[in-house]
């Protein structure tokens, strides 16, 4: 698993100088990916080497990046959220721990959720170094972990590869296939896969199909419907889109329906039990949730200008039990940071969606060369369609990184108009 992280991560890097970003990236892939999880028990030796991972990725000047409010200055979208991290940092800590007595485990299982999701600020100096080279590092990380959580979830007692199709299998508490590497594994190494196909790069094209493949078969082993049905979709527009040359094109061509019918037998099985599921459940009672924790949100003056602070719990419909986290973002930040938090998560997805979804636009309408932004902005197109709307997976430190993937994406400033059509 070591020597296909090493392929994936390096990429186009092999034979360039041995950097601390990108050691950075690679003990956090070891680290995080193969020995801990989104959802810990304890914090160990993984977990530490995790951080120190960050702290090489976040580079010596991450304290720095913290106060360098001039970074954002060009965006005011981007000096929002920023004076937003300040603000939740301190009203929701306060209001959590003096008002509504949060215990010590509720609260440090919020605020560090909370310093995931800005990790973009914290890495801002030393990612603009080379927005592209940090932006290419951690798709290929993302990759890698997700790559190594499906593995370690098909290694449980109680899932099998045979019986993906015929029923749901959740493995333990860790939920690895719920991990927002994992969907972005699925459809970023499917993309970079047929990328280096056309330019007819054999051994990268073999290594991302297989990190796409284990993830597919994860999300599909634990029936995660929306990343499923959207990467058929994905799969589906690449392969009519393929554009390498001469014989390998014509193959493709030529193979194509054939390969779309043998990917749709394949998976009747698998969306026989997703129309099975949506039929039993629906959104598992996720509207509800949302709805309620609405209401909670409005049911007194207190809860509507300050929520519950880091650490509060609300009755969730979902789980039949107090939890730290509804399955929706916006509503989970009106609940823990009140008015401040509700206008910070509805702007903070109007913003990074918004904008994501019209990049991939400009980009395909342009019909720009298919470069890793594009296979960037696709993949975490998925990720966020799940984890803003459907999933409490916007916790993990993976979120915080496509969120970052994403932010560094933007301020890259890639000149569309500059790159050669085709």
């Amino acid at each position: 698993m070591k020597v296909l992280g090493g392929h994936l991560l390096l990429g186009n890097t092999l034979g360039h100088h041995f950097s601390v970003l990108k050691l950075g990236f690679l003990s956090l892939s070891v680290a995080y990916g193969v020995f801990s999880s989104s959802t810990p028990d304890s914090i160990g030796l993984p977990e530490i080497l995790t951080l120190v991972s960050i702290v090489l990725i976040s580079g010596k000047s991450g304290i720095v990046s913290l106060l360098n409010a001039k970074a954002y200055s060009r965006s005011y979208a981007l000096k929002f959220f920023y004076m937003s991290f300040f603000y939740m940092l301190i009203v929701p800590t306060v209001y959590g721990i003096v008002f509504n007595n949060a215990g010590v485990s509720n609260f440090l299982r919020d605020i560090i959720p909370f310093f995931y999701m800005f990790l973009f600020i914290f890495c801002s100096v030393a990612a603009s170094k080379d927005y592209s080279r940090w932006v290419s590092y951690a798709g290929n990380s993302l990759c890698f972990i997700g790559m190594a959580f499906s593995l370690r979830y098909y290694s449980l007692e109680n899932v099998s590869i045979e019986q993906v199709g015929s029923s749901v299998m959740f493995g333990d508490m860790n939920y690895f296939p719920m991990d927002p590497a994992v969907q972005f594994g699925a459809v970023f190494g499917f993309l970079e896969g047929i990328r280096h196909l056309e330019d007819k790069k054999v051994t990268k094209t073999v290594l991302y199909f297989l990190a796409s493949g284990a993830c597919i078969l994860a999300l599909a082993g634990m029936l995660i419907r929306a990343p499923l049905i959207l990467f058929g979709l994905v799969l589906a527009w690449r392969l009519l889109s393929f554009r390498g040359e001469g014989a390998m094109r014509l193959l493709i061509r030529l193979s194509l329906p054939g390969i779309l019918i043998a990917l749709i037998f394949s998976f009747i099985p698998i969306f026989e039990l997703i129309y099975e599921k949506s039929l039993a459940v629906g959104l598992n009672t996720k509207d509800r949730e949302a709805l309620e924790a609405f209401s909670s949100f409005l049911s007194s003056p207190m809860s509507f200008l300050f929520g519950t602070g880091w650490g509060g719990l609300f009755q969730s419909v979902s789980v039949g039990q107090e939890v730290r986290y509804v399955h929706n973002f916006v509503m989970y930040y009106a609940l823990k940071a009140g008015l401040v938090g509700l206008v910070f998560a509805t702007v903070f997805v109007v913003y990074i969606y918004g904008k994501l979804l019209l990049s991939f636009l400009k980009r395909f309408l342009k019909r720009c060369p298919f470069d890793i932004h594009m296979s960037v902005y696709v993949a975490s197109l998925l990720v966020l369609s799940s984890s803003f709307f459907l999933q409490a997976n916007f916790k993990s430190l993976t979120f915080g990184i496509v969120i970052a993937i994403v932010v560094f994406s933007f301020l890259d400033e890639v000149k569309i108009d500059n790159v050669a059509v085709v």
